[in-house]
């Protein structure tokens, strides 16, 4: 046994298979967070997961058993965004990859449980202007395109990209402020 950590030194494939189901159920909620807080549609996300667990589970024997499960898979989950990011880069608004490092690195960093993160960021919506939550939820709640969002807001297209950066940007520094604050309610 290694000293501490509760498991046989080298462990067999059946119990490699139990603890990484383990661990992994454990950890699926906040990777699962994660990923949401880079990639904002639901189902692209889901997508996204599914890709997630299985690098883990193919790689899992690369884990160093003792270290962190969450941040290891918080690290496969961010490879595995930005591979989406480039297979759909041409289609959907996108993210600078300097501000999705940022906030991947401030998850990694903190570990923030899905419950406080999903409730934080319904305060920040919750506090945004009417017309910007109106905009939130045409692109993320009901999956518009960019192009649909501007016509049902009549506004053009290049106004809308600077509104969703300074709203991307508001939530982002609210959620920020919440989670490190703890002012969940």
């Amino acid at each position: 046994m290694q000293e501490g950590s509760g498991y046989p030194h080298k462990p067999g494939a059946e119990f490699q298979g139990e603890l990484f189901i383990r661990l992994f159920m454990t950890n699926q909620s906040n990777i699962h967070a994660f990923i949401l807080s880079l990639v904002p549609n639901w189902a692209d996300a889901d997508d996204i997961m599914q890709e997630t667990a299985t690098v883990m589970w193919t790689k899992f024997g690369e884990f160093e058993l003792g270290t962190n499960f969450l941040s290891w898979g918080m690290t496969v989950a961010y490879f595995e965004v930005l591979k989406f990011r480039k297979q759909r880069q041409r289609s959907r608004l996108q993210f600078k990859n300097e501000l999705l490092e940022s906030i991947a690195q401030d998850a990694v960093n903190t570990n923030y449980s899905l419950d406080d993160t999903v409730e934080a960021l319904r305060e920040c919506i919750s506090k945004l202007r009417h017309r910007d939550r109106r905009i939130v939820q045409l692109r993320y709640q009901k999956s518009k395109s960019m192009n649909e969002v501007a016509h049902c807001i009549k506004k053009s297209i290049e106004s809308l990209y600077k509104a969703m950066a300074r709203i991307h940007h508001a939530l982002l520094q609210c959620v920020q402020r919440k989670l490190t604050r703890g002012d969940i309610v």
